[in-house]
Order: C-alpha cells, then structure tokens, then sequence
C-alpha cells in the first residue's frame, strides 16, 4: 500500500523541499530560542519564531450502527516567522515566514474489507511589507498535494497551489488595496473497478480593486474562470458602492449598489440597489425608511422590490414605543409573491440598585403573504348546453376566445357550422351564441360547445400570521409569554374547509443568580401547539452552575430535560453534562468531562448515550504535551456502538 503512496505523490509533484530543509535544521538545533529582538538603527537581528505540533490520533469502532472500524492517523506542522525593522521609527519593516504540514491516515473497515490510507502535505509562504504606516505589500503562496487510496480499486490524487499579492494604500480618510490572485486544482481520480480515469482541472484567477473611506466604499473585481476539461472560459464581473450622508443630531442618508455579470454557459447578470435613511425628528422621536430593489436574469429572471418603515417615540424617560411596516414585491417569469407585515412594540425599563434593572416588553405584529399567477393564462374546456325556446346559449367561463369556438352534438360526432347552423354574439360577457333557424341544430338537443378561455391571475396560495408577545425582566429573573397564529392555503383549500392553522403558545421562565466566581442559572418552558388538528404539548426543564473556588480549579454541571406529547407518541429525553478543569501546577493540567443522554418514546423505543473524555497535558519547558481519551457508548433501536480514540499531540514554542 505504501507503495501506492510512493508513486502518486511522484505524480502530485511534491510541494517542495522548503519545508523539509527548515524541519531539518531545526533537528539539527540551529534554531533555537535566544533572547527578544531589540531595535537598532539599521535592523534587528533576533531568532525565528514559531511552533512544532505532532500529533497520533488512534480510533476504533465496535457495534452495529458504526461497524467494526480502526483508524491510525498522525499529523506533523511546523510555523516559522521573522519579523525586521529596518529603522529605529519602525518606518520600514518586513515580516516573512513558512508553514509545513504533514497528515497521513489509514482506516480498516473490518465488516466489508475496506483499506482507506490517505496522505496530504502542503506549505505556506507569506511575505509582508509595510512602510510610514501608509503602504503595505503583502504576498502569499500556498500548495497542497493529498493522495488517497482504497484496497477495492479507487485512487484519488488532488493537488492546490495559489499565490496572491496585495498593495495597500493607507491615505485618511481613504484606504484602497489592489490584490491579485492566481489558484490552481489539478484533481485525478482512478477507479479501476469502472477501468477508467476522471480529471478535473481548474484555474481562478481574480484581480480586486477595493476603496473604502468613512462616506465612500468601491469594490470591482474581474474573475476569470477556466476549465480546460471542459474548454468552458467566463468571466465574472463584480462591481459594489455604497455612500453614507451624515446631517443633523442622528440622522444618516445611506446608499448601496452592486452588480454582478458572470458569462459562460450559464449567464447570470443581477443589480441589487439599497436606499436607508434614519431621521431623527426630536430627542425622543426618529424614523427609519428603507427600500431594496433587485433584479435578476437567468434561466428565470427575477424582480424584487421590498420597503420598510419604523418609528420609534419615546414616550417618557423610561417608556419607548416602536412601529413598523413592512411590505415586498417578488415578480418571477410566471408568479408573483405579495408580502404586507405590521408590528406594534412597547417597553418599560428602570434601572434599579446594584448594576439590576426591571425591563417590561410588549409586542405585537401581523404578516399576510399571498402569491399569484403573474400573467394570464389560456385554457381549454368544454361544455354542455341544451337549447331553450330562446335558441340562445351563454359560455360559462369569460374572456373566451372566439377563434376558438368549435360546436358539436353531444356524442361529439358531428360539427357544427358558424353563420349557417349558430352565430356569436359579442355583447359579453359572457360570450353568447344563437342557433339560427334552419340550420341542424333544434330547440331541446344538447350541444357541446369547446373552446379556448383567457384565464386572469389567480391566488394559488395565501398565508397570515399574528403574534403576541410579552417579557418581563427583573434584575435576575426573566418572564416572557408568546403567541402566534398562522393560516395558510389555497383559496379552493379554503373553500373546502382544508385550509390548514396552526397556534403555538409558549411560556418560559429563567433565573440567574452570581456571586464571585459562581454563577447559577435554571429556566423551564411550556408549549402548546395545535396544527392541522394535531395537539403538541412540551416542556423544558434546564439547569446549569458553575463554580470556581479557586483560580486553578473549576467546575461545570449543566442538566436538561424535555417531556414532548402528540395525538401519536410521546417522549422523553434527559442529557446531563459534567465537566471539571484543574491546573495542577505551572506544567501540569487536567481536564474532563461526561455526558449522559436519556430518550424514551411511547412505542418502546429508548436510546441511551454516554461519553467520557478526559485530557492530560504536561508543560515541560518550551515544549507542551497533550494527551487525551475519550470512551463513548451508545445503544438503541438500530443497535450497540462502543467507539474508543486516543489522541497525542506535542507542541513546541520556538
């Protein structure tokens, strides 16, 4: 297997021997630690900075619901920076460094024989200019390789490299940068079992200009995309502005556009413009107008303009009142959707002693959302009528189309002839037709009348809600009760009494309580749900505390229980959570927690879930060590699972 890995990272181009040289030197004890840079007058020498982890990650499955499963992995990185200043006043300085990466897993799947082994290695570079605080150049580089391989037959290969360059410009109140990027994937996957090879290849290369200011903001941007697979080029044009007008005591004017253009197979080109303006009138009343349009084109072209007003009053020192409307306007290719909303607000606050405060709130609101046919349409349909002495006849639906208007007997054998055996009559609607005298139609037969109908707009689905809602907070207690109601469905459900409701009630409490460095808190809420007949009634019971004696040492206990009933089923679920940090001393600490789950149903069902993890870590000088292990267990429905993972991990500050 490893062999596999040998000749495929041959073919992934390895990221370069960058990264292993610096990992060699640092075996070698070149790089060592030494005291702070200090600033000279033409530059400071001082040591890397930077950081080694290592790690093993070990895993193993037992049970039905995640079969028989280990997996070995480990992973090593490796960061190193180095900063210098050119000039006492740190007018030109210059940072730089490098990062490595290398993981690699093997994963056995004892059920089916599967054999999983995957391999990845990459490197970063970065590079960093700045100079009188007004210019900066930075630089990047990236490039990754991941190699994968599986015993059934299937091979992957996937390799990343981009680099990206930065010029910032720092002149107040305006900041500008010019920023290009080039990224590259080169992707091969080989299933033998299907004998044959996928590749992928693509190529981003993107070019930015962004300006910002304190009234005045400007992105454009050009991606150029390239797939050579499937010889697909487009471009991507991104352009954004905005504007913020500042006037009087609080009130602000702010404009916002972009537009987007990308080409290619599937076009797509969108404007999206925003206008917000906040006016405050006096001290104690201001109003806040919002509008948004977009427009939107491709395989269905969308429109969409939408408007919001809010006023706030206050009434006294302590009472605030607030108002607002909303209402939207989505057209599609062949429907519209109308939303019209209003909510009402009040609240009360008073500061009490001790930092506590009493704050009552009021609301309510109401939401009403229907959508249409946005344009007529034409439809067939046929009818039977029986000639009266009168010999005229009137077509049930309106706006017919007379060019279309076909006459038959009622076994639909025989056609009849206009101007010879009827004519039509255009003082509708509705449409009339006189059978004329003579001709082969008779007073007392049935006839069949097809034809075509112009069918306006009409609501395929409507929808409102309403709510109520009211909290009550008092320093450490917290009060609050809503409703809603919504009612949503056809007009044809409604005519028919199927139109569905749903009212949903919910009622919570909580209290909170700290002193020093314990901190209690418990709440409990109910809900009553009634939808399409059907009764859901719930609560919640939790509760959390948390203690630290001392600065070295804390504790966490949180615990929640859920009780849920239907017209169908019901049940339980109860989780408890524990967990404790200790710093033992200066290079030593503990950390560890559990967690238990509970659930039951009315059918018998009941799962159970148990997880403990503790983690142990050693501070020996300038290196840190971590271990941790975790057991979890579950059982239910679908079976037994037992999953053990220990994982190690060493890091060292250079």
């Amino acid at each position: 297997m490893r062999q596999g890995y040998s000749r495929n990272l041959g073919r992934a181009r390895s990221p370069g021997l960058l990264p292993l040289l610096v990992t060699a030197l640092l075996a070698a004890g070149r790089l060592v630690p030494g005291p702070a840079p200090a600033q000279a007058a033409i530059f400071a020498l001082g040591p890397w900075s930077g950081e080694v982890l290592l790690g093993v990650d070990a895993l193993q499955r037992r049970g039905v619901r995640a079969g028989d499963t280990r997996s070995l992995g480990y992973r090593g990185q490796l960061s190193l920076g180095k900063s210098v200043s050119f000039l006492d006043a740190g007018i030109l300085s210059c940072n730089a460094g490098v990062s490595a990466k290398h993981a690699s897993r093997s994963t056995t799947v004892a059920g089916d024989g599967i054999d999983f082994d995957n391999d990845f290695l990459g490197y970063n570079l970065w590079l960093g200019i700045l100079q009188a605080k007004r210019v900066s150049l930075e630089a990047t580089a990236n490039r990754a390789a991941t190699v994968g391989e599986e015993s059934l037959g299937s091979r992957r290969l996937s390799e990343t490299q981009d680099w990206s360059t930065a010029l910032s410009f720092r002149f107040r109140p305006l900041r500008a940068t010019l920023r290009y990027s080039n990224a590259a994937l080169d992707e091969t996957i080989s299933e033998r079992t299907l004998n044959g090879d996928r590749r992928r290849r693509e190529r981003v290369r993107r070019l930015a200009v962004d300006a910002r200011s304190t009234k005045l903001g400007l992105l454009a941007e050009r991606t150029w995309f390239t797939q050579p697979d499937t010889s697909e080029e487009y471009l991507v044009d991104t352009l954004a502005a905005s504007h913020a007008f500042n006037w009087g005591k609080g009130s602000t004017l702010r404009t916002a556009i972009d537009g987007l253009d990308r080409g290619g197979v599937n076009p797509v080109r969108s404007l999206r413009f925003g206008e917000s303006a906040r006016i405050q009138h006096t001290e104690s009343l201001a109003s806040v107008l919002s509008i948004r349009h977009t427009t939107e084109r491709r395989q269905q072209s969308l429109e969409s303009l939408g408007a919001q007003l809010s006023i706030q009053h206050k009434l006294y020192s302590n009472l605030t009142s607030a108002v607002s409307l909303s209402g939207a306007r989505t057209r599609y290719a062949a429907s519209r959707d109308d939303t019209l909303g209003t909510a009402v607000s009040l609240s009360y606050r008073k500061g009490l002693p001790h930092d506590g405060a009493i704050q009552i709130g009021l609301g309510t609101g109401m939401q009403a959302s229907r959508s249409t046919m946005a344009d007529d349409e034409i439809r067939a349909t046929s009818e039977n009528h029986r000639i009266d002495d009168s010999r005229l006849l009137g077509l049930r639906q309106p706006n017919a189309l007379t060019g279309t208007i076909v006459v038959t007997n009622e076994r639909e054998q025989e056609i009849y002839e206009l101007g010879v055996d009827y004519t039509i009559l255009e003082d509708g609607p509705p449409t009339q037709l006189l059978v004329l005298e003579g001709g082969r139609i008779k007073v007392g037969q049935i006839v069949v009348v097809s034809y075509q109908f112009r069918a306006p707009g009409k609501n395929r689905d409507r929808s409102e809600s309403y709510e109520l809602n009211a909290a009550v907070d008092f320093q450490w207690i917290n009060l609050s009760q809503s409703v809603s109601l919504s009612r949503e469905g056809s007009p044809a459900s409604a005519a028919s009494g199927e139109r569905a409701s749903t009212l949903n009630s919910v009622t919570g409490a909580d209290l909170s309580w700290g002193e020093g460095n314990t901190r209690a808190s418990a709440g409990v809420s109910y809900r009553h749900l009634l939808s399409f007949g059907a009764r859901t009634t719930s609560y919640t019971v939790r509760g959390a505390l948390s203690f630290q004696p001392s600065a070295a040492f804390s504790l966490n206990l949180s615990a929640k229980q859920v009780y849920a009933s239907t017209t169908s089923r019901a049940y339980h679920l109860a989780d408890l959570d524990l967990g404790a940090s200790w710093r033992i001393s200066r290079a030593l600490w503990a950390q560890g927690q559990a967690l238990a789950s509970y659930r039951a149903e009315s059918n018998g069902v009941r799962e159970q879930f148990a997880r403990a993890t503790v983690t142990l870590g050693f501070g020996l000088g300038m290196i840190d060590l971590e271990l941790e292990h975790s057991l979890s267990m579950a059982s239910g429905f679908a079976g037994n699972s037992i999953e053990n993972r220990l994982t190690t991990q060493i890091r060292r500050k250079l």
